[in-house]
């Protein structure tokens, strides 16, 4: 619908959501009673803590939408090994009786995710006479869910409408509680012991807003509902509020004094103020960078994107997702890596290093899995493949997955780009490099085969499941290998550290480089292997090894993208390209120069997004949907877009190269190696404005090679005073740079 049609039937934005309701790109999702539309899933609330859906009666019915039921999650809170399912932290359920009358569902509903404010926005319309239009926040400042209830009369006389929550605590044998209510400060308080990974007490409270009519009934160990009365004239609005808290003693302090104090600052300051501390937090992190381009569901799933990876970023680092079905939250290195990618090439670097820093907290358990005898030697470390919070067990079930080694470089991709973006030495010395030196131990003393004719390979190992366990000479494992031993010889010359082995490593490095396999003028996933995989790609993305000079990578590149839909899902099911392989597919086609492919492959994923923006693991609606609300897709979509607009190759910073040719007009403020940020705009295929901005732990001077295609820049080039050379060739202009701090090459209007 238009917005001129939505304004036709009366259905113009809330009051308190101006410009929310009404544009179909942005979310807006429509229904009647009981029903919701095809391919329906409730929108993502969360704040890296709590994790929840809320379907369209603004509650958690019990239903299950592609595998994820309605419910709340708290990170890290789980049962022990083997398991280690995360527990259910209860659920809540709207309940509204209009005149005497209960009503369970409305006649007709919209509800309407706002990522900007994160922030849920949803109208229920009954024919009995009432409107009720609510807010949800997951504030990314506290440890609560609130709520802002407006009732709004549609009738000619007055009205008597009873608003409530029904509030159903877990239940499981390892987690014990009870329901009280406390008059003294109007707070229904669940206490409660969680017998899990860790034995935790924990509170969960629940009121409603000072000064407002409730009444509290507690049916048992389990439920208690809190709920308010009005009566409405003609016409009238009343807003009502409630909140629930969670805290528990995983943060230091009094739990008591902890649950005292922020229901205390909630009731005195009120929902309008708690939402505005929300939304200066999440204007914060949204400044950190801007992309606008000229295709709408394109926009809005990199929107999706980032809005998604930081409510997904718990306090340790970014797990598929906050539920049961999603492998219950633990850590994939694996996985976490298109994640971080994600946050960091969008400039939310603090944010993104959060992964490091978890890898380096497990590092010492890690090299534990393979010291001798509790020895460190140079045997590195192995991460586990999935981990819980503290690294001690592995989390993963029996399978052949468990004989991947490609998380390591995963990980070792992690640490190292961490610095290439931050430019942060002392990160580097501190985090990055005691991390990078053991992943490439790790693969230099337990991988590294050695032929009698000096080949050296890795070994059979399980590379992408779809191939099946025990390939030997896996591509994009060995690639990973590759990428692995060079940033630590880079990162330990830099330093100034551990320089014989770093010499090793690049020496080894260059071995596994000739012993890659290849059949027919293209690399091959593994040795002898017949069948197409995205696994060929790997000498691009996830790990840029080669270039468009490399015919065998270019070749593989080409003959996947042309012949791979047969293998285009992570499993051996559907005909399609999945999201977080299309996000792939588009970086190595925006290394490989090719313009023309990567929109083609974002276009493809935009269109099997959810219907508020979101990426499954697989959307094949009629074939297989798994997953929705799907990290790993979601990083690798944004990366794709990212690296199409501005991307770091070798010592190049290329602006623009991966951009079609039919987008004449678009505007980012993105980072760039070296901790340099890059604003532009570009306006009829033209760069209007250009400014580059060192951040305080870049190197001075910072020397950079600007390049972009023929045409961008003025006729007259660039004349700032950093410029240091200019050159064209192959139908592009080369700049050379030394900041010694902000520049403006270009400035709007002014060119």
């Amino acid at each position: 619908m238009t917005r001129a049609l939505f304004a036709a039937l009366g259905l113009l934005p809330l009051a308190a959501s101006a410009a929310t309701l009404g544009d179909p790109l942005k979310g807006l999702v429509c229904g009647e009673g009981d029903a919701c539309p095809q391919g329906y899933v409730p929108p993502l609330l969360s704040n890296g803590e709590l994790s929840m859906t809320v379907d369209w009666t603004c509650g958690m019915r019990e239903r299950s939408y592609a595998g994820i039921r309605p419910a709340i999650y708290w990170a890290g809170r789980r049962l022990p090994p083997p398991g280690g399912e995360l527990f259910e932290f209860g659920k809540f359920n709207h309940r509204v009786v209009i005149g005497g009358v209960p009503r369970d569902f409305p006649d007709t509903w919209e509800q309407q995710l706002d990522v900007g404010r994160a922030t849920l926005f949803s109208r229920n319309s009954y024919t009995n006479g009432l409107r009720i239009e609510s807010e949800i926040i997951v504030p990314l400042t506290r440890n609560l869910i609130a709520f802002r209830r407006t009732l709004v009369s549609t009738t000619t006389a007055p009205l008597t409408v009873t608003l409530g929550y029904t509030f159903q605590a877990p239940k499981h044998p390892r987690l014990t509680g009870t329901w009280a209510w406390r008059e003294e400060t109007r707070c229904a308080a669940y206490s409660c012991r969680t017998y899990g990974n860790d034995v935790r007490d924990a509170v969960i409270a629940a009121y409603k807003g000072t000064d407002e009519p409730a009444q509290c009934a507690v049916k048992n160990d389990r439920d208690a509902t809190l709920s308010a009365t009005f009566t409405l004239q003609p016409g009238e609005r009343k807003a009502t509020t409630f909140f629930i808290q969670y805290e528990d003693t995983l943060d230091p302090g009094i739990l008591a004094d902890r649950i005292k104090s922020t229901r205390e600052w909630v009731l005195n300051n009120g929902f309008g103020a708690l939402l505005r501390e929300h939304e200066q937090a999440w204007a914060a992190y949204h400044a950190e960078s801007s992309i606008e381009v000229p295709e709408p569901k394109i926009q809005r799933m990199i929107d999706v994107a980032q809005y998604h990876l930081r409510v997904n970023a718990t306090r340790w680092s970014f797990p598929v997702g906050i539920f049961p079905g999603h492998w219950q939250g633990k850590y994939f290195g694996w996985d976490e890596m298109y994640c971080h990618q994600g946050l960091l090439v969008a400039n939310h670097v603090a944010v993104a290093r959060r992964c490091p820093e978890f890898r380096k907290a497990l590092l010492k358990t890690a090299c534990a899995r393979v010291s001798h005898y509790g020895s460190k030697g140079t045997y590195g470390a192995r991460y586990l493949w999935e981990s819980y919070e503290d690294g001690r067990m592995e989390g993963a079930p029996q399978g052949f997955w468990l004989d991947h080694i490609f998380h390591m470089s995963n990980i070792a991709k992690s640490v190292w780009t961490q610095y290439l973006y931050s430019g942060d030495s002392g990160y580097l010395k501190k985090v990055g490099y005691p991390v990078l030196i053991e992943c490439a131990r790790y693969y230099r003393s337990h991988w590294v085969y050695e032929d009698s004719d000096g080949t050296q390979y890795i070994g059979k190992c399980t590379d992408l499941e779809r191939l099946g366990p025990a390939r030997e000479r896996p591509f994009m494992t060995t690639c990973g290998a590759i990428y692995t031993l060079r940033a630590a010889a880079d990162a330990a010359e830099l330093l100034q550290m551990n320089l014989d082995e770093a010499a090793d490593f690049r020496k080894t490095a260059d071995k596994l480089v000739a012993s890659l396999p290849h059949r027919d003028g293209a690399y091959i996933a593994y040795k002898d292997c017949m069948v197409p995989s995205v696994a060929t790609l790997g000498g691009l993305f996830p790990y840029p090894l080669f270039d468009k000079s490399s015919d065998l990578q270019r070749e593989a590149a080409y003959r996947f993208i042309r012949d791979g839909r047969a293998a285009g899902n992570m499993y051996p099911v559907g005909k399609k390209i999945c999201p977080w392989y299309a996000g792939k597919m588009a970086v190595a086609m925006t290394l490989l120069e090719d313009n023309a492919e990567p929109i083609k492959l974002l276009r493809e994923a935009a269109d099997v997004t959810g219907l508020f923006g979101e990426t499954f693991e697989i959307n094949e609606p009629g074939t297989v949907v798994a997953h929705p609300w799907f990290s790993t897709a979601s990083g690798n979509v944004l990366v794709a877009l990212c690296q199409m607009l501005l991307h770091n190759a070798g010592d190049e910073m290329r602006l623009g190269i991966g951009v079609p040719d039919e987008w004449k007009n678009y505007a980012f403020r993105l980072p760039a190696h070296g901790g340099l940020l890059v604003d532009a705009h570009v306006k009829d295929g033209r760069l209007t404005a250009l400014t580059l901005t060192p951040n305080a732990t870049a190197q001075k001077p910072l020397s950079v090679t600007l390049v972009c295609r023929e045409g961008m820049l003025p006729a007259f080039g660039l004349s700032a005073a950093c410029v240091r050379n200019q050159t064209r060739k192959d139908g592009k202009v080369y700049v050379t740079l030394a900041l010694n701090g902000p520049v403006t090459l270009l400035e709007a209007g002014k060119n």
